[in-house]
């Protein structure tokens, strides 16, 4: 999982710097990463991370994994450990990935999970490169 925190620093500065409709589109995502979370609005979501921060916003104070509104992981100490578990819950459960989220879960189970490093797709070896320089 250290290649989540190495790539995201580049990650963030690439999506920040995106144009057009696609800008558009990102900034409201990564304007609700700055926001603090609550549980408001777990019900929108059929599968969702929530990251509860405490009063300093620093570091988290729960994270948890819910899955149609209800949570189903709760406590799993740190986003790094729930991505993983989530990644293990998908396999187990025998889920099919969203289509909308084929290329997110590519690139967390290639880049930063380092999983079948040897095929990837061409949008994710475009990141990958971009990453990289």
């Amino acid at each position: 999982m250290n290649k989540l925190d190495h790539y995201t620093p580049k990650l963030v500065v690439l999506l920040k710097d995106k144009e057009g409709v696609v800008g558009t589109k990102l900034r409201a995502h990564l304007d609700k990463l700055c926001q603090v979370n609550n549980r408001s609005d777990v019900t929108e979501n059929i599968l969702k991370i929530l990251v509860i921060h405490g009063a300093d916003g620093e570091d988290p104070v729960d994270v948890s994994i819910l899955l149609d509104g209800a949570e189903i992981l709760p406590g799993c100490c740190n986003t790094a450990k729930a991505c993983a578990l989530l990644r293990g819950l998908i396999y187990a459960l025998n889920l099919a990935y969203f289509p909308k989220l084929r290329y997110t879960f590519e690139v967390f189970q290639k880049l930063f999970l380092e999983l079948d490093v040897i095929k990837l797709s061409p949008k994710v070896q475009a990141l990958k490169l971009k990453l990289l320089s």
